[in-house]
């Protein structure tokens, strides 16, 4: 569970509201594959059963949009012809970056007990549940249905208070006087003639955010860029 610092906390099952049921807890997997099809890197993923969530006790508000590849195609044509510079950056497990909208709370996740008071592996093997434990979720996770809504309204908020302008057209273009951002979920293209800008941006988002970044396009969704 390291990856999942801070994103919940063990609280005793009767300690939540009487009504409130606390949502399933599920593993996802998945191999990351590189455009050549060659496998990078498998992942796993504890996710919330956002399938039984209830719309206006639990969830509200769920489109986020992402870059629409006319303008995503757009943006690197004309960054080749002004000879615009590049920064790419990708947001580690973005939505748990993002803060919850309301209380949640979540079963232990299989082949996981509490002991000490922490969520610890304990192993196929055991077939005891414990139920007297459960975990109450203190930022946005992915699974739920507001997940996605959540994340794109915190990055959003973020570029605007640093002076940047949604496109009319495309809500994942924004703009600002010296740099141009498409956003594809957690996947961040930045444009700019100026090194020093590029940096100052990313060094911004990277105070606000947990990132990774890299000086070029290589690949970007699943293209490989040349």
């Amino acid at each position: 569970m390291e990856g999942l610092r801070d994103i919940f906390k063990v609280v005793p099952r009767d300690s939540i509201p009487p009504e409130t049921k606390p949502l399933p807890a599920i593993w996802a997997f998945k191999q990351k594959q590189l455009p050549d099809w060659a496998i990078l890197k498998h992942k796993a993923r504890l996710n919330v059963h956002g399938g039984i969530q209830h719309q206006g006790i639990n969830y509200w508000e769920t489109y986020a949009p992402v870059v629409n590849w006319l303008t995503a195609r757009l943006t690197m044509i004309l960054s080749l012809l002004k000879n615009f510079k590049c920064r790419q950056i990708d947001f580690v497990q973005a939505f748990t970056q993002a803060p919850i909208d309301c209380p949640m709370y979540m079963e232990i996740p299989a082949e996981y007990c509490i002991r000490n008071g922490k969520l610890v592996y304990h192993g196929a093997d055991s077939k005891n549940v414990d139920k007297t434990y459960v975990l109450q979720l203190l930022k946005n996770m992915y699974g739920l249905k507001q997940a996605g809504y959540n994340w794109y309204s915190k990055i959003t908020d973020e570029l605007i208070k640093i002076g940047f302008k949604q496109s009319n057209v495309d809500k994942c273009l924004f703009i600002r006087q010296d740099c141009v951002i498409i956003i594809y979920v957690d996947n961040c293209l930045i444009f700019s003639k100026s090194d020093q800008t590029l940096a100052q941006i990313v060094t911004h988002i990277g105070q606000h955010f947990k990132i990774t970044s890299s000086n070029d396009i290589e690949t970007y969704l699943g293209l490989e860029a040349t």
